[in-house]
């Protein structure tokens, strides 16, 4: 009789870790995807309001690229975009003569309630440039457009 039950313990034990082990691989979420060729950026942009009549004055942010997500503390304080997420349109390389130019377009959306703020972006080289939509109800409430330029880092280089 003791031997069932030490049998049945140690059933019960293997039953319980390997359960445990299953709902722990199925309950990771895939990793976010991570572009070599953006990852670590950080861009000096230039963002300006696209009005029908009259400019706006460029308002000048740091635009952050790091862990599959992107930043831009300006256009979260005038459109609302909070770190999100960005999912690679399109990356490619091509040649110019001797050069290789490698151009990276991207977006990223971020949704609260009624108000939903999308991101367009083309990096060229360095040289990066794009949109800002934010929408309420559907409808297009702002647009920026911005331009700008990564920075070099610090310690780095010519």
């Amino acid at each position: 009789m003791k031997n069932s039950t030490k049998f049945a313990s140690v059933m019960f034990v293997l039953c319980l870790f390997f359960s445990s082990a299953i709902l722990a691989q199925a309950a990771k979420k895939p990793k976010p995807e991570k572009n070599k060729f953006l990852e670590n950026k950080t861009f000096d942009t230039e963002f300006t309001e696209v009005k029908e009549k009259g400019k706006s004055k460029p308002l000048k942010g740091d635009l952050i690229v790091k862990g599959s997500k992107v930043q831009c503390d300006i256009m979260e304080e005038k459109a609302g975009l909070s770190i999100s997420p960005y999912h690679v349109t399109s990356d490619t390389t091509y040649k110019d003569g001797d050069a290789e130019i490698h151009t990276v377009t991207f977006e990223a959306n971020y949704k609260e309630g009624k108000s939903e703020t999308k991101f367009d972006a083309t990096l060229t080289g360095s040289q990066i440039k794009g949109t800002v939509v934010e929408l309420k109800d559907g409808k297009e409430k702002r647009k920026y457009e911005f331009v700008g330029m990564e920075k070099e880092k610090p310690g780095k280089k010519k």
